[in-house]
């Protein structure tokens, strides 16, 4: 009788570490928050998945006492993945109905998106329509094709595997570079086909797959002590996170991509093959579980976030657009879509995971069983998971999140009010051209630098164009700010339009007195007020710096 493959729990919490910064990467597409670039995060967390990946099907189906039956590899793989994909693609057409097909072609993409076939194209607007982080299941369909075909290898062969990898990958993206020379006008299809296609991407499935077999060859050995493994462990997430730097927004890597040498290489290897070793080391050091950070991932509530982990990696995308599109004019309190959006992805994931999730594979998986005994292993396995006490307290944090959100947006229409009341009432009766009048402007600092608050009534707003220019008291200019307008109406019908800019610390360099020009689409800049900025200019002078 085959054994239980052992428990690894710490990559289970490691697991929602990564949904989480996925998270965190698609936040800027759907909620203004000023000043926060996360790079290529996103993309870096699903290249963890696919070595982690290759590590848990090998862990699990990689054994000499129990042989892989295809077919039921196959089955398993389709109720871990698809009931769940199918229900969030309907979620996302449901909150985005302008997105239904309205022609054949697009039906065809859909169904396409419905099979796990999206990703098969070097079109990435066709691949990340509708739920767009589910393109990489199209990937992760690839590895479960292949996967039966090398568990069976030795594990001599496997590195053999991977080195050809390697060497496949070398290979297509040095002909991209060269492509992307002589084609500008194909850089973007061929940065999709050399970095999410799924077949480059088989050699990180194939390395973890091949980090298993030395993790599995290194534990048959004395483990060490809770301190030394705690310093690998901790030492394998830092060689991770510079990594992550050196490509994305380190010098080194800016340097190399502004340079024009090897932009597609640099730019595949930045979302995930660059780092893949190092992800490979990292897993295989909180797989042995013998540190404090393993420990720490091991707890009962990282990994109940971990086991719905999926669920929140997929409902993310919906469930932000959701808020984003029932929280507008939250420019100025920005952190309150935030807090709703992570509060509502985690609720979601949570009953997803319970109704959805874990008793469709269940039933699915259930053996020579009609209609009525799916349903029945269905409904007790929903019943377990309702019950657990993880899902009430992700259920609460749900509820007080829509409860922020409520209670927040009267707050947000009376926030615009509250700039005039800390303002200096010098502000008052300074006009635009287009008649709006001044009501107040301040700026604060935080951890990204400044930012600048205008508020603006009467008339319309001056539009999306509006630009706020940074210059020194004496006209020299430093910066311009692009400005996002939101415009808040409050109860008594008084609207006031909130010009908002971020101003980096590192753009304000040099200004000893900053004197803030604010520009709408029309050209129209607010009244000369203090601080001469030039003959044909106009200023109004927010801040001195020291």
């Amino acid at each position: 009788m085959a054994s239980t493959p052992e428990r690894l729990d710490a990559l289970t919490g490691l697991r929602f570490v990564a949904a989480a910064a996925v998270f965190v990467y698609h936040v800027p597409s759907w909620l203004q928050v000023p000043a926060f670039n996360p790079g290529p995060l996103g993309q870096v967390a699903v290249g963890y998945f696919f070595v982690l990946s290759g590590f848990i099907l090998a862990h699990v189906y990689r054994r000499d006492d129990a042989p892989l039956s295809t077919g039921r590899f196959y089955l398993a793989r389709f109720a871990r993945v698809w009931p769940l994909h199918a229900v969030c693609l309907l979620a996302m057409l449901v909150i985005r109905p302008a997105s239904l097909p309205h022609t054949t072609e697009q039906g065809l993409h859909l169904l396409a998106h419905v099979a796990l076939l999206q990703g098969w194209t070097w079109d990435s607007d066709f691949a990340l329509a509708w739920n767009g982080p589910a393109w990489s299941l199209s990937v992760e369909a690839l590895f479960y094709a292949v996967f039966p075909l090398l568990v069976v290898r030795r594990t001599r062969t496997l590195f053999v595997v991977y080195a050809v990898c390697c060497l496949g990958n070398a290979a297509l993206y040095a002909t991209a570079d060269h492509l992307a020379a002589t084609r500008p006008d194909r850089i973007p299809n061929l940065a999709y086909l050399a970095s999410s296609f799924p077949l480059p991407r088989l050699q990180e499935f194939v390395l973890g797959i091949c980090a298993h077999a030395a993790w599995r060859h290194c534990t048959s050995r004395a483990g060490s002590g809770r301190w030394i493994a705690t310093v690998w462990e901790v030492g394998a997430l830092a060689a991770a996170v510079m990594c992550f730097f050196a490509f994305s927004s380190g010098q080194w890597g800016a340097a190399w991509i502004s340079s024009g040498t090897a932009p597609i290489t640099v730019g595949a290897l930045s979302m995930g093959p660059g780092l893949s070793w190092a992800f490979a080391l990292t897993i295989a050091l909180c797989a042995a579980g013998n540190g404090w950070v393993s420990w720490a991932l091991a707890t009962r509530g990282m990994v109940y976030l971990g086991e719905i982990s999926y669920a929140v990696y997929l409902v993310h995308t919906p469930a932000i657009a959701l808020v984003s599109e029932r929280m507008q004019g939250f420019a100025f309190l920005w952190h309150v879509p935030l807090v709703v959006g992570a509060a509502v992805t985690l609720a979601a994931a949570g009953w997803l995971h319970a109704l959805v999730e874990v008793p469709a594979r269940q039933a699915i998986l259930a053996r020579g069983a009609g209609l009525g005994k799916r349903l029945h292993v269905y409904g007790a396995a929903a019943g377990v998971a309702v019950r657990a006490r993880a899902f009430h307290v992700i259920t609460a944090i749900g509820i007080g999140g829509l409860a922020m959100g409520l209670w927040s947006k009267p707050t947000a229409y009376d926030f615009a009010r509250g700039i005039v009341r800390e303002s200096a009432s010098a502000l008052r009766g300074v006009r635009y051209a287009d008649n709006q009048e001044l009501l107040g402007a301040t700026l604060f600092a935080n951890t990204g630098g400044l930012t600048c608050w205008i508020a603006m009534a009467g008339g319309e707003p001056a539009g999306a164009g509006a630009t706020i220019e940074a210059r020194t008291g004496e006209g020299v200019f430093v910066h311009t700010l692009a400005a996002q307008l939101e415009t808040a109406v409050a109860a008594d019908g008084t609207r006031t339009t909130v010009i908002t800019a971020q101003a980096g610390l590192h753009q304000l360099i040099g200004a000893s007195v900053l004197a803030l020009v604010v520009r709408g689409a029309n050209e129209a800049v607010v009244a000369p007020l203090s601080g001469p900025v030039g003959a044909d200019r106009a200023s109004l002078e927010l801040l001195r710096l020291p």
